[in-house]
């Protein structure tokens, strides 16, 4: 697979870059009237990145949106995935309903894993292909609620897999599975904090790292990195 472009500078710029880039990736298919099928996390990412997406003047009929993961709680929950998006991003931008794909968490955990996969297999074939994923990065080097160590980040078979005993709160969760995130048409990182440097560092150094967030960047085609400074302490050595 080619290198990931690995990209530094402060919030702002991130912001800036990151909504540059989707901009990008969803012109020809919005211009097509084809879906533009995209994966979206929570986290700092949405306080810092969807003010910045949502101001992008595209038409929001033409993108479909889903989840990477989801916590098991309401969607009016504040720990909720899809609260963030729809505060700082779908409202604000006026995104229609019926292109958000809720992964619904607060109910039997398995029931709403089978649906999920149905509804991506609808929209996205099979094997599941999304346009576009963003991602957050855990000091643990976790994406979506793929946790280091845990049977699910080893998954290669599932789609959507249940998460009983995240080690970070709250435990239970739903999360799209390594190959659905690998396989999307464009993967974009963003880090933030000097709490995320050393397993930034090791994904971008050791080519046998098992860490998920290493495990995406070797396997996706198209990888964007999107660092402040102090996440990006120690790159420019370790590569």
């Amino acid at each position: 697979m080619p290198a990931p472009e690995v990209r530094i500078g402060d919030a702002a710029f991130i912001a800036g870059a990151l909504a540059t880039d989707f901009a990008n990736e969803a012109h020809a298919p919005i211009v097509a009237r084809q879906h533009f099928r995209i994966a979206i996390p929570g986290g700092s990412i949405a306080d810092t990145c969807f003010p910045a997406l949502a101001k992008l003047p595209l038409d929001w009929n033409e993108l479909e949106f889903f989840w990477t993961d989801e916590r098991a709680v309401p969607p009016e929950h504040e720990d909720s995935n899809y609260r963030a998006a729809k505060e700082r991003w779908f409202d604000p931008a006026g995104v229609p309903p019926a292109r958000t794909h809720r992964m619904i968490a607060e109910r039997d955990l398995d029931e709403s894993a089978r649906s999920y996969i149905g509804m991506l297999i609808r929209w996205c074939g099979l094997p599941v292909k999304l346009d576009y994923a963003l991602l957050g990065v855990g000091p643990d080097g976790h994406v979506a609620s793929l946790f280091p160590g845990r049977p699910n980040a080893a998954n290669e078979q599932a789609i959507v897999l249940v998460e009983h005993e995240s080690p970070k709160p709250p435990a239970e969760r739903l999360t799209l599975a390594m190959p659905v995130l690998a396989n999307a048409g464009r993967v974009a990182i963003v880090a933030m904090g000097a709490a995320k440097a050393p397993v930034i560092a090791e994904a971008l150094s050791q080519h046998d790292s098992s860490l998920p967030v290493a495990r995406v960047l070797r396997r996706a085609a198209r990888v964007l990195v999107l660092l402040d400074n102090e996440a990006a302490t120690g790159v420019n050595s370790s590569r």
